[in-house]
């Protein structure tokens, strides 16, 4: 279970929200149930999970829409939240090109005061490349296998 590290994480979730390589849609999907009036974005690199996560959503009577992407190449527009669970391997190796993009371009695809929220496993080191896009990067919660990673968009 993951610990609280800070009291900063969002009761309510509203707005635009991008799932960045959402797999099969889970984390798209969750927020849209318990959050119905965000209005979900989900994209993903591989056919496979773009038909799953649009898969995800018709099954649990939702709506999103569900994109192709490398990173950001098929976004368009600005979001009021940004998440994921990014991606690290390309095939058994462990990469990091396509997350590092994702957070460098980050604020770039965010509203004002926009917020990025990231889980990951503890071991991957992405907090200096959060705190070097946004110029900061809090936890909210962490254990030994996973973390939380925040950040908002300040200008």
């Amino acid at each position: 279970m993951l610990e609280p590290v800070a009291a900063r994480h969002p009761a309510s979730l509203s707005g635009s929200v991008f799932d960045f390589g959402c797999g099969a849609g889970v984390i798209g999907a969750t927020i849209k149930q318990r959050f119905p009036k965000a209005q979900i974005t989900m994209a993903d690199i591989s056919a496979l999970a773009v038909a799953s996560a649009r898969e995800t959503l018709r099954f649990n009577n939702l709506d999103g829409e569900v994109l192709a992407s490398d990173v950001y190449s098929a976004i368009s527009g600005k979001f009021d939240n940004i998440v994921s669970n990014p991606p690290f391997h390309a095939g058994l190796k462990t990469h990091y090109a396509a997350t590092e993009q994702f957070l460098q371009l980050a604020p770039q695809h965010l509203n004002r005061q926009g917020q990025l929220m990231i889980v990951a496993n503890s071991f991957l080191r992405y907090p200096p490349f959060i705190e070097e896009a946004f110029g900061h990067c809090n936890t909210p919660a962490k254990n030994n296998k996973f973390a939380i990673y925040q950040a908002v968009k300040n200008s």
